[in-house]
């Protein structure tokens, strides 16, 4: 910095040397970055104003009171009528948004760091190795015993670095990993080894899917109380220095869903009740929310059996999604599937064209709780209350696309009979107020 000014600067352009030491976020750059502020909006005439470098460059130092020098920079250039007004207004823009949260945006600085140091870590250890995913059709088990090894020392490297996105990124390989070993392998107390990995990093479907192993399929109803304890208490608190919400914010919806459900799940599997109280509307949309928002989590494993459906323009279109479903065997094929409530989020839609008997039979193997069922079901009945605005409220809300055996014929149809039936057997209505 001390001999910047013999380098030569092109007219109109900054000082690269400047340049070159504040991408290092060096603090002898700092007052040099900031009295440049000016010079970079005189370069903006061939760029957007919000891409003013020395304002750029400072916002990207690990330091609060970094930022409130450029920002009293900026002011002072508004004040003196050296800055256009849309220039200002993007300037100020960015300087707000660093400023409105500074332990939030330093945050998000260290996490994106420890990114490009997690992705050069993996890429090293990637190299020379033979390609796993190339394994996975040929041999799955044989995969699933490399990618365990793989993970290993991936989780060896996100311990090391410490970062919460890097840890996410790890957890979702297991969870998609314990997804294989349990629905493909039919491996569910392995499947369990890998979901706990991925729960232990704050992953709410891992959670979620190790309290459903241990629940439906492998009969261990004290692993299962804990797992939805634990559940249940993560999405109760959430720290604020925490980036991630494994539940979404509180106040959200779907932590509204998530809260309810866990909690009336742990109290069915301490004392075997199945649900018969009330259901906010706040919840079931919830309950929807999360169907659509985490479906992403189960489509590799279950895609081929359950392909998903594209969102329907109008009734003709729930119709035509109806009609593609083959329906023959479709109970013997579903009956033979692992319990698991998992398979809500891709497979209700195949479920929704059965006879109403086989509707409430996969219903009650799937969530014996009844809690998703009475969202589902109930949500069916109120649509159903409504008249003629009930194909326009599914094709608006998405539980046409969820469930097109709405359109199927009869009066009522199956659909229809299997929501009035689950209703009248836990002594449920639905209200006006209700979704």
């Amino acid at each position: 910095m001390r001999i910047a000014d013999k380098f030569p600067v092109p007219r109109d352009e900054l000082p690269p040397v400047i340049i070159f030491v504040g991408t290092r976020h060096h603090p002898a750059a700092v007052a040099a970055l900031v009295a440049s502020i000016d010079q970079g909006y005189k370069v903006l005439g061939r760029v957007p104003a919000m891409h003013n470098r020395p304002l750029g460059l400072l916002l990207e130092y690990p330091d609060v009171a970094v930022w409130r020098r450029a920002s009293d920079e900026l002011e002072r250039l508004k004040r003196e009528g050296r800055v256009t007004d849309e220039a200002y207004a993007a300037g100020k823009q960015q300087v707000d948004r660093a400023l409105a949260d500074p332990q939030l945006t330093l945050a998000r600085m260290r996490a994106r760091d420890a990114r490009v140091q997690y992705e050069k870590r993996r890429a090293a250890l990637g190299l020379g190795s033979v390609r796993i995913d190339a394994m996975r059709g040929e041999s799955p088990r044989m995969y699933a015993d490399q990618q365990a090894k793989y993970l290993a020392r991936l989780d060896e490297i996100a311990r090391e670095i410490g970062d919460e996105g890097v840890a996410y990124d790890v957890a979702g390989q297991y969870f998609a990993l314990g997804m294989m070993v349990r629905f493909q392998l039919r491996e569910p107390r392995e499947a369990v080894t890998y979901f706990e990995k991925a729960a232990a990093y704050h992953l709410a479907m891992a959670q979620v899917a190790l309290a459903d192993t241990y629940q439906l399929e492998l009969k261990d109803r004290s692993a299962a109380l804990a797992a939805y304890e634990r559940a249940l208490a993560e999405a109760t608190s959430q720290p604020k220095e925490r980036l991630f919400f494994p539940y979404s914010p509180q106040g959200n919806r779907m932590n509204d869903f998530w809260r309810a459900w866990l909690a009336q799940e742990v109290e069915f599997v301490r004392t075997g009740k199945p649900f018969q109280g009330r259901i906010p509307e706040n919840v079931i949309t919830g309950f929807f929310d999360s169907i659509y928002g985490n479906g992403g989590y189960f489509y590799r494993e279950f895609a081929g059996d359950f392909p998903p459906a594209t969102p329907p323009n109008d009734w003709s279109d729930v119709e035509s999604s109806l009609g593609g479903i083959e329906k023959a065997g479709l109970a013997a094929k579903l009956e033979k599937l692992p319990p698991s409530r998992l398979y809500f989020f891709v497979a209700l839609r195949q479920v929704s064209a059965l006879p109403a008997a086989d509707i409430l039979r996969y219903l009650a193997r799937n969530d014996p709780s009844g809690y998703w069922t009475t969202c589902l079901l109930g949500t069916v009945s109120y649509l159903d209350s409504r008249g003629a605005e009930r194909r326009e409220l599914a094709v608006r809300t998405g539980t046409a696309q969820l469930v097109p055996g709405m359109a199927a014929s009869g009066k009522p149809n199956a659909l229809s009979s299997a929501a009035a039936q689950f209703l009248a057997s836990r002594g449920l209505r639905v209200k006006p107020e209700a979704r």
